[in-house]
């Protein structure tokens, strides 16, 4: 299908009820609002120069309801914000790095960002919130950018995949990588769902790692 410029593929969406309260918390998160993506989606713009493209795979309602889980993880401020003064001691509080963060802390909204960095949040976790902001932000630029330019293409995409193992818990894993003008940047997040639908831990959750964001 063809709209606006736009080349859309494979689009499938699953509504999914607000989560229900979990029996058991995991410290250093709350639930968020996961906001409704789609399970596959492939945009692209100006004869592909710009595109943007979203894989979810669940094979049943409870890989679902897990990856839904995993995507309304937000991590709370003490935990960015421990993040953030490790990485401005190893900085020595040069450069533009405190100015930032400063700028990162004042943003408002359920936090998933790390901060910003050449037209973009770099994540510090990868949520449905974030998701739904790189979606649009890859669109926003498209429209920008109509005729080729210095910057003339851009490329987001998000994988996220849900693995159930014998006892009936999940590992959902998801990973965004994203490439516009100077910078590109990868991230991935693991979640582990026990049986019960809740959340039991999270590998990834940090700064991008630094040998991922490339400039050019």
């Amino acid at each position: 299908m063809r709209r606006g410029g736009a080349v859309l593929l494979l689009i499938a969406i699953h509504v999914v009820c607000p989560l229900t309260a979990m029996g058991q918390s995991l410290p250093g998160y709350v639930v968020g609002d996961p906001g409704v993506l789609p399970d596959s989606l492939v945009e692209s713009y100006h004869s592909g120069r710009f595109t943007l493209a979203v894989f979810r795979t669940a094979a049943d309602s409870a890989e679902l309801r897990a990856l839904v889980v995993a995507e309304s993880l937000l991590p709370v401020e003490s935990v960015i914000e421990a993040a953030v003064d490790s990485t401005l001691s190893e900085m020595r509080h040069t450069g533009l790095w405190p100015r930032n963060f400063a700028l990162a802390r004042e943003r408002e909204g359920p936090r998933w960002w790390w901060l910003e960095w050449e037209h973009a949040w770099l994540p510090f976790s990868v949520t449905g919130p974030a998701i739904a902001e790189y979606m649009e932000k890859m669109r926003g630029l498209a429209a920008s950018y109509p005729h080729e330019t210095v910057n003339d293409s851009g490329r987001f995409s998000y994988v996220a995949s849900v693995m159930t193992n014998e006892n009936g818990a999940h590992t959902v894993t998801m990973s965004v990588t994203w490439d516009f003008g100077a910078m590109r940047f990868e991230h991935q997040r693991e979640v582990e769902i026990d049986r019960d639908g809740n959340p039991i831990a999270v590998r990834g959750d940090g700064p991008p790692d630094w040998a991922t964001v490339h400039y050019r």
